[in-house]
């Protein structure tokens, strides 16, 4: 199916956003040589012009002894410089060279009895450093001083992002594998532990780090293409050092707030540890897992495969514009992190967490259901009040034992149990219903893996896995009129998974490879039944065993030529289908990718990414009799064993230019989707029933991203500017309609200001805008909303600093009625050679109670209204030793 003449201009229209932000110069290319470089050395290699001979016009750091560098400009006459601590050479001299012209130069390293270089006048602050695959970036260079925790000061540095909902950390766009604490990998998966709890005032630096590999038998030889960060502490922070704070106020001038916490660190040659605990009832989770919005964390999305699912889901208390401020929590939290190298073979680190909270408030939704073929709209009201408390245990093992130089046996075990108890209470188009949600998610995930060296180029690693996750769940809806209606729901998914690997990674020269071959059993277990005495649920149950058995295999190559990188994938996979009511299918599978990468220049790419992927549909999807998940809805499907295809194609380019401290990234991604489940959805005011079918349609998505931030030197300042947009095509049946072919159009932009200036006072912007569009027949229905975050700091010569916060939000700009304005205040003091400080909080001086987000799609528009915490007051004090 073609796209729409409405799609087409909508991908010309930002396609012209991508190919803005590429800049190729045809000019000047050197290509140089460098003999008596000692190893393990950089130098600089930078060029200067005839007429200015003191100034730099451009510069590559070089780690090997040869190089290309492409000029960004033609140059009438120019001098190249070959620069190394403790070491002289002759500058080489190229006059008029042509334009588009190669220039070869050699450069003989003499070392230096003086050991004194030309001085390079630089006329920006050191704010980063680098070394080979390593960006540190210096943190006092970025801090404004109301920075409390290390996620306060990712958020600002260059090419980082910060997700506040799932704490996921990105950088260039990647997601990282984890934040190692000065090289040791402490946190794993869930370093949310270290951005939420580890106080800024310690560290040094944030060392963003390319090509990461824990594993050190795979260094230099594996192409996983892993980022990471490390955080690297101030030369004061060894042995042992931590922090206690205690804060007390109010909230709503009625109920006693308070913030409780206390850290530990214990760094030395022998070991490291982190502890920490919380206590508090204003709207913080210091942890790294979130039970209410929704959003995967990073450790969630990277086990999917072997995580079970829980279909009936609590109502969210987290508002879009915060999760502190819509989360009325009552949280304990307790951590500790320890890694003991037991001896030179052995490392043990262990992780442990404990979790209590008691989440409350109030959600109020108006839905307007459109009606079809004459039929008039229907609006449906929900006012709830509900309860949501957790409890949570978890205890993790990491072994790692180095048998030999060449051989490492790892060893990793997680155990956690769940329990929650959800209550509402609803009124729904005036019809009362108290709902009770008892769950419990047993999870146990369990890997052996063996990795030897074969040689300095070939590694052989196998790897066995198993796990198992149960979620069992049960609702009970009991209605408050005379006529005492009661339903009872019980649902349980269990998930069992293993498999078992071996692989065989190898490098020769430029070229990387690697062949991997897996047997997995994915097996889902799924029962359920449906009680009740109401007209409007008929009984029901389910019980079934969805079987995925696969023996696969994938293998990859990569090879760098000059400015070229190729990357290639290829996964075969013979798998059998196996479900209950169903006959067995069996399917080959070959999934092929190709990945394509040019350099431009000094840390300038652009990149082509393709692949084509079959897989089985969505596993919960397989029961076929219905499901109630609240006190109107109820899910049912109509399973089956096909395979959905997909065409994945995007272009990507990425720019970093340390010297002028400018970022630059853009991208274009187009998918086509055959086969999936999709929506049929009937209504009336009191029951909604959606029915998941598949279809062979085809489903497209096209996006674009473009984002740039600049330092801009002579004020001090930088400015971020972000532009996304996402166009959507699929298919749905509403009311026993045709399949409906429905568009979606989501469009992003913001743009972020701050100073750092040296004089008292500063300030900051952040300005967002979003617009959503939903087109059926003809008929468009949208929405924008407006953010803007402004932020006043002052800061004095005597320890005291403090910031005026102010954020507007309008979440229809089409009905102004609906703004709202937050207003908050912070003070710090800290007094000069004291290792304690005072902070004093106003959050939400206007005291809002409410927020309202509007949402549409193709057959409904809904406004949701959040409850939110009151105004704070808090005073805290906070002890470091």
């Amino acid at each position: 199916m073609l796209l729409s003449n409405y799609s087409l201009k909508f991908i010309a229209l930002n396609g012209l956003l991508f190919f803005a932000g590429i800049n190729i110069c045809l000019s000047q290319t050197i290509n140089g040589v460098i003999y008596n470089k000692p190893d393990n050395t950089s130098v600089t290699i930078s060029t200067r012009t005839e007429n200015s001979s003191d100034q730099i016009k451009e510069f590559k750091i070089v780690q090997k002894d040869s190089f290309q560098m492409i000029l960004k400009k033609h140059y009438d006459t120019l001098r190249v410089y070959c620069d190394l601590i403790g070491y002289k050479s002759k500058p080489v001299i190229f006059i008029k060279p042509n334009k588009n012209e190669t220039l070869n130069a050699k450069f003989f390293l003499e070392k230096d009895s003086i050991q004194q270089l030309e001085e390079v006048l630089i006329n920006a602050r050191k704010r980063f450093y680098k070394k080979k695959d390593t960006i540190g970036y210096i943190a006092s260079e970025y801090l404004d001083g109301t920075e409390r925790k290390v996620k306060d000061l990712l958020k600002k540095l260059p090419q980082i992002e910060v997700s506040d909902k799932s704490g996921i950390v990105k950088y260039k766009g990647k997601e990282i594998e984890t934040i190692t604490l000065d090289g040791d990998n402490l946190f794993g998966s869930n370093y949310s532990i270290a951005t939420k709890n580890i106080n800024v005032d310690i560290i040094k630096a944030v060392e963003a780090i390319d090509n990461y590999e824990e594993n050190e038998l795979l260094k230099g030889i594996s192409d996983a293409g892993k980022v990471s960060l490390n955080l690297v502490l101030k030369d004061s922070k060894t042995d042992l050092s931590g922090t206690i704070e205690i804060g007390v106020g109010t909230i709503e001038e009625e109920k006693l707030a308070r913030g409780l916490s206390s850290s530990l660190l214990a760094v030395n040659k022998k070991h490291k540890s982190f502890f920490t605990i919380t206590s508090n009832n204003i709207g913080v989770n210091n942890s790294p897992f979130s039970f209410e919005s929704g959003v995967r964390t990073s450790e969630q999305r990277r086990e999917k495969d072997y995580l079970s699912y829980a279909l009936i889901n609590s109502l969210s208390s987290n508002s879009d514009f915060g999760n502190e401020r819509g989360n009325i929590n009552d949280q304990n939290f307790g951590n500790f992190n320890s890694l003991i190298p037991i001896n030179k073979k052995l490392k043990i680190k262990l992780n442990g967490f404990y979790l209590k909270d008691n989440i409350v408030g109030k959600n109020l939704s108006e839905q307007t259901l459109f009606g079809f073929d004459g039929d008039q709209n229907i609006s449906i009201f929900d006012n709830t009040t509900f309860s949501n408390q957790p409890n949570f245990l978890r205890g993790d093992i990491d072994i790692k034992y180095r048998i030999n130089k060449k051989s490492l046996l790892s060893i990793t075990s997680k155990i956690q149990n769940i329990d929650t108890e959800k209550i509402r209470t609803t009124e729904a188009n005036n019809n009362d219903f108290d709902l009770a949600i008892d769950s419990e998610n047993t999870y146990l995930n369990n890997a052996v893996e063996y990795t030897y060296k074969l040689n300095d180029s070939t590694v052989f690693q196998s790897r066995f896995h198993y796990s198992n996750n149960s979620i069992p769940q049960n609702l009970t809806i009991n209605t408050t009129s005379e006529l005492a209606e009661t339903s009872n729901q019980f649902s349980e998914f269990t998930k069992e998974y293993f498999s078992f690997s071996n692989y065989l990674i190898g490098k020769k020269g430029r070229l990387k490879y690697g062949t991997q071959i897996t047997f997995y059993n994915n097996s889902l277990n799924y029962g359920s039944s449906l009680v009740s005495n109401t007209d409007s649920f008929e009984e029901s149950r389910n019980n079934l065993n969805r079987t995925n058995v696969a023996l696969y295999s994938l293998s990859y190559a990569s090879l760098e030529y000059n400015q070229w990188r190729f990357s290639t994938r290829a996964n075969i996979k013979y798998l059998k289908q196996a479900l209950t009511g169903f006959s067995n299918q069996f399917n080959l599978i070959i999934n092929p990718s190709i990945a394509i990468t040019y350099t431009l220049g000094e840390n300038k790419t652009i990149s082509l990414i393709a692949n084509y992927n079959k897989e089985p549909l969505q596993l919960e999807n397989s029961f076929s009799n219905g499901v109630l998940v609240d006190n109107r809805t109820q899910l049912v499907n109509t399973p089956s064993l096909e395979l959905q295809e997909s065409y994945n194609i995007g272009i990507n380019y990425s720019s970093n230019n340390l010297f002028k401290q400018l970022t630059l990234s853009s991208g274009l991604q187009y998918s086509q989707t055959y086969g999936s489940y999709f929506q049929n959805i009937s209504y009336n005011l009191d029951n909604i029933l959606i029915r998941n079918f598949y279809a062979s349609e085809s489903s497209k998505n096209f996006s674009y991203n473009f984002s740039t931030s600049k330092y801009l030197s002579g004020v001090s300042s930088n400015i971020k500017l972000t532009l996304s947009g996402n166009y959507y095509q699929y298919f749905n049946v509403i009311n026993s309609s045709d399949l409906r072919n429905n568009e979606l159009l989501n469009f992003n932009s913001s743009v972020e200001f701050n100073t750092s200036f040296d004089f008292p006072i500063n300030f900051g912007n952040e300005f967002f805008y979003n617009y959503t569009e939903s087109r059926f027949s003809g008929t468009i229905n949208n929405f924008k909303t407006l953010t803007n975050n402004s932020k006043l700091i002052f800061k004095s010569k005597k320890g005291i600093v403090s910031s005026l916060s102010s954020s507007f939000f309008n979440p229809n700009i089409e009905n102004n009625s609906n703004n709202i304005n937050f207003l908050d205040f912070k003070l710090k003091y800290t007094p000069k050679n004291k290792n304690w400080n005072v902070n004093f909080v106003a959050n939400n001086l206007l005291n809002n109670s409410f927020f309202e987000t509007v949402e549409i799609s193709d057959f409904s528009s809904s406004i949701f209204q959040n409850q939110l915490l009151g105004r704070i007051f808090m005073l805290s004090m906070e002890f470091s030793f």
